[in-house]
């Protein structure tokens, strides 16, 4: 057992059907909107048999999204309509209506459930090893989506989130040196920054947290949502990047 929990939010593209059946968009355009939200392949990229804990959020973000703050006036993209339970799109079509209520019973059987697991996984690590790594583990489209509030079209390899309380820069040079080496483009929180941290450990010196997110044009054919030619070389990466959080 190692001190790294991984955590995996967005790689599910399953929505229940009876949440299906309140959602506004054509299957055309909800398939549109599962190539955009969904972190494509990172459930398969992130594993590794020396990293056993693992965390991953069962069903799409546009069912519910844990990497949102739950309340809405915390979240900033509640503004757009994509807090944590979407009402519009990739594409800022009209999603979905919900109740108040409705809104929290989805929240209550996957975004609460899924934070317990996510501080449950924490709390063991810290018990075994007295200390916790969380890598957060995301991709992200090439090129901008309508939703993002960054629409450069210059977007990097790798995106390296952080956060002031969580992450050291030692740890973000380490990260940001390891890609760089390997001939990827690095930046950090650009185009999307922050790490997930479970609010029971916020400003817990135990636990450090890191995000990666791989630009999906590196290891996926956009066409058609295979993996390209550069996948086995991305997985091999990524297991290597684990492993040197290890020393």
């Amino acid at each position: 057992m190692t001190p790294v929990v991984i955590h995996i939010p967005h790689s599910s593209y399953f929505i229940p059907n009876f949440i299906r059946e309140n959602i506004l968009v054509t299957d055309e355009e909800l398939e549109q909107d599962a190539h955009a939200f969904t972190d494509w392949r990172t459930k398969d990229i992130f594993t590794h048999r020396e990293f056993p804990d693992r965390v991953v959020f069962p069903v799409s973000r546009m069912v519910c999204d844990p990497e949102r703050f739950r309340n809405d006036e915390d979240e900033p993209m509640s503004k757009v309509g994509i807090g944590s339970v979407y009402v519009k799109d990739a594409y800022l079509r009209r999603f979905r209506t919900v109740t108040s209520l409705e809104k929290e019973l989805m929240l209550r059987h996957f975004y609460d459930v899924h934070h317990r697991k996510l501080e449950n996984a924490v709390e063991g690590c810290l018990k075994r090893h007295g200390s916790c790594l969380i890598i957060d583990a995301h991709s992200f489209s090439g090129t901008p989506l309508p939703y993002e509030p960054e629409q450069s079209p210059d977007r990097p390899d790798i995106c390296i989130g952080t956060c002031q309380e969580h992450t050291s820069k030692f740890l973000e040079r380490k990260a940001v040196r390891f890609f760089q080496k390997n001939g990827l483009k690095v930046s950090v929180n650009y185009p999307y920054s922050g790490t997930m941290v479970p609010l029971r450990y916020w400003k817990d010196p135990r636990v450090e947290s890191i995000m990666v997110e791989i630009n999906r044009s590196l290891y996926q054919r956009m066409e058609g949502l295979f993996p390209s030619s550069g996948y086995s070389r991305i997985k091999n990466l990524m297991g290597r990047f684990l492993m040197a959080n290890l020393f």
